[in-house]
């Protein structure tokens, strides 16, 4: 797969400014963004942002904006003295995001916001939540009597579109059975009763194709939102975005091993990244919130199934660290207290300065050290202005000096959202006359003639969107327009004869034959891990295996097949993966490093390992 690069800044090195630091987006990452409040890390989460928006528009991008920040993303950046900053002056153009994001506000909070600031709200439909997931709402253990009652309700409306509200009449028709204690379906109902005050839930809510949209950014602002709907959000999306992409790799899966052509048209949620700012507040080190659960297996298994993860926190010590062992990418600006440092240098992927602590208590605003997986040592960089305003809506409450926003820039999904709310109530009133004409004869002719005029209002509306959906498609063939000039002016990919092809596809059904054949379950699973790490050591290794492989008689029966050496460095002894020595001796040509990496992409990607 082709390198997606996304520029953050230029390296700063004895205080001048180097080379563009770029990162790879072309795969999912789980990375992570600190430092202390007022140095950046919100700042840098939004370059990273429109660089994605720009460069890697096949993915979605779901934010869960707790400080009313993102919004802002929509307007194009008029500080003359900022887009001038040193080292910068003259490449980075004012622009707004204005068709790429999209700001939705839950709708029970949305007298809450500016108008102008979002484009449209937020329901969901209570069957969207998970038993697991309502049980780390309310707060429940699988075996307390109001947890198998919840469960209970939950069967009765499987494969139903419901309400809260219809939660609460089952609940209530349920005192006159006996099955349960009145206590303990009085105290579940007062939970969904205090559920439904959240203003988040509706019978008619979106589903999560609306909210994971190619080349979109989806900005949920809960910054006027309760700290329960926050974590419902992030637990439930975690768990939802999770759940879709696995399944769709599954099937894809089995499409492949089959041959056969499967249908993916209703479960095509694209690569999606979800991104939270304050994470500590949902995925805490010392306790277990509602998100929790969700978004551990999110961090741990997501990768595979194209799950990315952006968490951003004024404060890394209270992150849950463990969790956070395995991430792609750490982006650390200004911190000073000494257990945040600590937290940094424990999940940081690649090696840190030995003056960790001095050189984070000096990093300027906008300046940061990043720690990417691979990489040799920290880069410290100075992060590019953004193109987009960036404004705090407590900035505008407290009537700070800002950067007038000018005029609100045209957003098709203001238009999108007005027309759906038309249609709506338009569709309401039709049934209303519908309703009335059948039961008054008298009135039929009158309300059949303002029916007709309500359905060619509705034929307009629905025109009006057909010309915006147009209008979305042009804009899709300019993409693609330009993706393939850009395309073109890239080096050639890599090609090889048709005779070649045979001899490393050869080489490479010969390498699966014997991993299928002649390898346990163990070794293939420390062969899986070889293959995302092919130099790993062994304490790393043995951490990153389930307890119930034996991981010594695995890595014997590797090392006999060569599939694996094994070197000691400083005392500590390091796995190495020796397909391509192995792969070099099956061959009966000399072969160049793409032709290795053409047969070790064919043995590990075909998912039979």
């Amino acid at each position: 797969m082709a390198k997606v690069n996304i520029y953050l800044g230029r390296e700063k090195k004895n205080g001048e400014l180097g080379d563009w630091v770029t990162l790879d987006v072309s795969k999912p990452r789980v990375g992570v963004i600190v430092g202390k409040r007022g140095s950046g890390k919100t700042y840098s989460a939004s370059v990273l942002i429109e660089e994605c928006l720009d460069r890697n528009p096949r993915a979605a991008y779901v934010i869960i904006d707790i400080m009313g920040v993102y919004w802002s993303l929509k307007y194009p950046n008029k500080n003359v003295k900022e887009l001038n900053t040193p080292g910068f002056k003259g490449l980075i153009e004012p622009k707004g995001y204005a068709d790429k994001t999209r700001v939705l506000v839950v709708a029970g909070d949305v007298k809450k916001y500016q108008k102008g600031t979002y484009d449209g709200t937020l329901t969901i439909t209570p069957n969207m939540v998970s038993f697991d997931v309502w049980l780390s709402v309310f707060n429940l253990a699988p075996d307390e009597p109001q947890a198998m009652l919840l469960k209970s309700l939950l069967d009765k409306f499987e494969d139903k579109t419901y309400s809260i509200q219809e939660l609460i009449y089952a609940l209530t028709e349920e005192l006159e059975t006996g099955r349960y204690s009145k206590q303990t379906i009085v105290s579940l109902r007062s939970k969904f009763e205090y559920a439904k005050s959240w203003g988040i839930f509706s019978k008619t809510g979106m589903t999560l194709r609306d909210l994971a949209i190619p080349g979109v950014a989806t900005i949920i602002d809960v910054s006027e939102s309760s700290k329960p709907v926050s974590a419902l959000l992030v637990g439930l999306l975690a768990e939802k975005i999770y759940d879709a992409r696995k399944e769709l790799a599954r099937i894809k899966s089995w499409a492949k091993v089959s041959g056969r052509s499967v249908s993916i048209e209703d479960k095509n949620i694209p690569q999606t990244w979800l991104i939270i700012e304050e994470a500590h507040n949902f995925l805490p080190s010392r306790e277990r919130t509602k998100a929790s659960t969700p978004l551990i297996t999110y961090v741990k298994e997501g990768r595979h199934p194209g799950c990315g993860l952006l968490l951003v926190s004024q404060e890394p010590a209270a992150l849950d660290t463990k969790v956070l062992k395995q991430i792609d990418f750490l982006l650390v600006h200004n911190l000073s207290h000494k257990q945040d440092v600590e937290a940094v240098k424990f999940i940081a992927p690649s090696p840190l300065p030995r003056d960790l602590d001095s050189i984070l208590i000096k990093l300027g605003k906008g300046e940061a050290l990043l720690s990417v997986t691979g990489s040799e040592v920290a880069k410290k960089v100075k992060i590019r202005p953004k193109h987009s305003i960036h404004i705090a809506r407590a900035d505008i409450a407290e009537d700070k000096d800002v950067v007038e926003l000018g005029e609100q820039p045209f957003s098709i999904w203001n238009e999108y959202e007005r027309l759906k709310r038309e249609v709506v109530e338009l569709k309401a009133k039709l049934i209303e006359y519908q309703k009335r004409a059948g039961s008054k004869s008298s009135l039929i002719e009158k309300y059949m003639n303002e029916i007709n005029k309500l359905k060619h209002e509705l034929e307009k509306k629905d025109q009006v969107i057909s010309e915006l959906n147009q209008r979305l498609a042009e804009k899709d063939s300019i993409i693609r327009d330009l993706e393939s000039q850009i395309k073109a002016l890239q080096p050639k990919k890599y090609a090889v004869s048709r005779l070649k092809q045979r001899l490393l596809n050869s080489i490479a059904g010969a390498l699966r034959d014997t991993i299928i054949n002649e390898l346990n379950s163990d070794a293939k699973s420390v062969l899986s891990i070889l293959g995302e790490h092919p130099r790993i050591s062994l304490d790393d290794l043995q951490k990153s295996i389930p307890s119930k492989i034996k991981l010594l008689k695995a890595l014997e029966k590797l090392n006999a097949k060569r599939f694996i050496r094994i070197e000691t460095i400083n005392n500590k002894d390091y796995i190495i993966l020796n397909l391509d020595n192995l792969i070099r001796r099956l061959s009966v040509e000399p072969l160049s490093d793409e032709d290795i990496e053409y047969v070790i992409e064919r043995i590990f990607g075909l998912g039979i390992i």
